[in-house]
């Protein structure tokens, strides 16, 4: 039986070369390799050696070899089969000399050499079995590599489909170029058409960029850069469809610092091309469109305010000669029933008229600013900042400290966190919010205003709340529509406008803002506008 094991396993040990050819990570013939490995076989033989001294000084008599069979199998496990062998001659030839006939070779009783043959043949048998054992471990750490990389390359080629993203090599030394099964899809081929080739590849680009990406490649090797990166196309030959390709390399240079290969990817970015153009577009139309809206809104307040001048200078005319007409007739004596009636015209009936003209001249102007100012209000092109918002409604608070003064409201201001917004829009939108706040306090009690802020994932949430007289449910939906005034107060002017104007600012400045209000109670306003981003605090 052992003379068949040996017969049929020994050969295949003995091929060397062909299993270093098949199995490149397990290389016995490296000499440092196998140095560090017989170095380490020696110190175990020196070890089961010295052991085997101390056990029998202390228990006297053993096995001749008790110590030296666990270090066959030790060595025979880390170094293999020849490693293994040669452990087990030295340790024969130790166990020879020192053990069966100290100071003497071969000097052998028949026991002593059945013995040293089964302890020669156990040895090798070992050996064999370890080798054995290494290689399938060996065989199965290649196939689970081999599966690992093949994994890894199909999903790096669902990854480059996904992405339409294609990879490249070019060996310099060879010139021989490959390309992922992805780059021959973004040039219009079948993957592994044919093989792959820099006249190939520069047959696909289109002729008006091939003179450039021909020079940002040979020009990044001539002058020894680290590689190049352009944007060009291509025209597909099967169906003569132009796509944007993103090319971009790096050099990979040997020891002398020659560039020896080339890596690079190539990303079919049409579709993101496409759509920035649409967007650029988009941005053109849009800026055209917001060019030609403020002419049509200045031409439609000029146009609408022209009238309202005419007739604000007209009842200037109008006052002028009802005062020259009652300094004519002051000096003309006429019926008493005559008298009385003029007195009555000149003195109340047409100062009235005249008034009411002056009033609604003035009320149709501060109409058309404000719907100027509303139109105006979602066009203006914001400048964002992180702003101060204790610093902002300071400012605002002091700005109207007089109406502080006359409603006799409290106004308490906890510390705001900051905000990302337009400074010019945000002053805009709380001084309208406080104005409001004081404007509708109740008579019935003391005013109470109160600004707070809070920050809320990536926005901070500022609240100005009052005790005022509150807004009833049912109109709180659209208290932010135009004309809408909060409440039915004799005292509160305006055309019902500032919230709408609230509304465009915030929502321009990619905020948000809602009520909560019961009447007679109080309201609570809530503006959401963007935090300072982290790198910006």
């Amino acid at each position: 039986m052992l003379k068949r094991l040996w017969a049929s396993v020994i050969p295949q040990i003995m091929r060397t070369n062909s299993l270093e050819s098949d199995m490149e990570p397990h290389k016995y013939g490296s000499v440092k390799i196998f140095s560090i490995r017989l170095f380490t076989a020696l110190l175990v033989i020196l070890f089961s050696v010295v052991l085997r001294l101390v056990l029998v000084s202390q228990a006297g008599i053993l096995p001749t070899y008790i110590t030296f069979y666990p270090a066959v199998i030790i060595i025979a496990l880390f170094g293999g089969f020849w490693l293994g062998i040669i452990s087990t001659v030295i340790l024969a030839l130790i166990t020879d000399f020192w053990v069966i006939s100290p100071g003497q070779f071969f000097a052998y009783s028949r026991a002593d050499i059945v013995s040293q043959v089964l302890f020669l043949s156990m040895g090798i048998l070992v050996s064999i079995v370890c080798e054995l054992y290494l290689r399938a471990r060996l065989k199965l750490s290649v196939f689970q590599q081999k599966q690992a990389l093949y994994e890894n390359q199909q999903r790096l080629k669902h990854a480059e489909a996904i992405a339409h993203l294609g990879s490249w090599e070019l060996d310099l030394t060879t010139d021989h170029l490959e390309w992922s099964d992805e780059v021959y899809r973004i040039f219009g081929l079948e993957p592994q058409q044919f093989a792959a080739s820099y006249e190939a590849f520069l047959d696909v680009v289109h002729p008006d960029d091939r003179a450039a990406v021909d020079w940002a490649y040979t020009d990044s090797i001539k002058n020894n850069l680290g590689g190049y990166e352009i944007e060009h196309r291509i025209i597909r030959k099967s169906t003569g469809e132009v796509r944007i390709i993103h090319e971009k390399c790096t050099h990979v240079r040997d020891s002398s610092g020659k560039i020896v290969r080339s890596l690079g990817i190539s990303h079919d970015i049409t579709e993101r091309k496409l759509a920035e153009n649409a967007i650029k577009s988009n941005e053109k139309r849009l800026a055209e469109q917001t060019k030609e809206l403020e002419s049509i809104i200045a031409l439609v307040s000029h146009d609408l305010r022209a009238p309202l001048v005419n007739v604000k200078g007209f009842n200037t005319f109008i006052k002028s000669d009802i005062e020259r007409i009652q300094v004519l007739l002051a000096d003309t004596k006429f019926a008493p029933e005559v008298e009385k009636e003029l007195t009555e015209i000149f003195q109340q009936s047409l100062p009235e008229s005249v008034g009411f003209i002056a009033s609604s001249a003035d009320s149709m102007d501060t109409l058309v600013k404000s719907l100027v100012a509303v139109a105006r209000a979602g066009l203006t092109v914001l400048d964002p900042k992180p702003l101060d918002m204790n610093d902002l409604v300071r400012q605002i608070v002091s700005s109207i400290q007089i109406k502080f003064k006359e409603s006799g409201a409290a106004l308490h201001i906890d510390t705001l966190p900051p905000c990302m917004a337009d400074k010019q829009q945000v002053t805009q939108i709380f001084t309208n919010l406080i104005d409001n706040a004081v404007k509708y306090l109740s008579h019935d009690r003391p005013g109470k205003i109160n600004i707070s802020g809070r920050v809320e994932k990536d926005r901070v949430i500022y609240c100005v709340a009052d005790n005022g007289i509150g807004i009833e449910p049912e109109n709180q939906e659209r208290i932010f529509e135009i004309f809408t005034r909060l409440a039915q107060k004799a005292h509160a002017g305006g055309e019902g406008m500032g919230l709408t104007m609230v509304k465009r600012m915030v929502d321009h400045n990619n905020g948000q803002v809602w009520i909560d209000s019961q009447k007679g109670i109080g309201s609570k306003f809530f503006v959401a506008l963007p935090m300072v981003p982290q790198n910006n605090c």
